[in-house]
């Protein structure tokens, strides 16, 4: 099902490595312009997000005042739902959508040989996995790029809640996609950072506007 996908992907980073002689600069260009083709979907995740987070307050107002009721919880959220507008699951479809897109790139960057043996800025080979190189020396390029991942997934998700009760879920998280990004191919951790770069950008203007609006 993802083939096509797959094969166009396939394509469009030949093609950017046509132009710029770089799989790296190929990577970059080709997860630039699926950010930019997603956008619209992304910009409604992400406000699905920020309107949740701005009722958060009165959720759990609700939650502790019908701790022993869940069917009038239940009532009472719906009730919360509407009256401010938002769709607790207005974010899923969005998500469910970008999924397989992420899978298919996901996929052609992890199994495209031509790249792999390419160095890319600090990186020495685009093909290069950490736990095949483990503590050695030569391996802290690819520690600095699942570090430098892993501040960009917490601090993403940090943007978008400021809950002391969340701080853990995202501390764990970010732990456990820097454990996946151990075994992941260096070419498709840049993917990966530079899109939680795109999406916290996109996420800091949205919040901006989201400031100015209420002035």
């Amino acid at each position: 099902m993802l083939k096509p996908l797959e094969d166009a992907f396939l394509s469009l980073l030949q093609f950017f490595y046509n132009l710029s002689g770089s799989y790296g600069w190929a990577i970059v260009f080709l997860t630039i312009l699926v950010r930019i083709v997603l956008l619209p979907l992304t910009i409604q995740q992400t406000k699905a997000q920020i309107d949740l987070q701005r009722i958060q307050p009165k959720v759990k107002e609700l939650q502790k005042k019908y701790k022993d009721d869940k069917e009038k919880l239940n009532q009472e959220l719906l009730k919360l739902y509407s009256e401010h507008k938002v769709n607790p699951f207005g974010g899923c479809l969005p998500l469910l959508i970008q999924l397989p897109v992420f899978f298919a790139l996901f996929k052609t960057l992890n199994t495209f040989k031509p790249m792999q043996k390419e160095a890319f800025l600090f990186i020495p080979s685009l093909g290069g996995i950490a736990s095949k190189i483990g503590f050695a020396i030569e391996a802290w390029p690819y520690w600095v790029l699942i570090a430098l991942l892993g501040l960009t997934t917490y601090f993403s998700a940090k943007m978008l809640s400021s809950e002391k009760t969340q701080e853990m879920t995202n501390i764990t998280m970010t732990i456990f996609l820097m454990f996946i990004a151990y075994n992941i191919p260096a070419g498709v951790l840049v993917y990966w950072l530079l899109t939680n770069i795109l999406t916290m950008i996109q996420q800091y203007v949205q919040l901006r506007i989201l400031e100015v609006s209420k002035v």
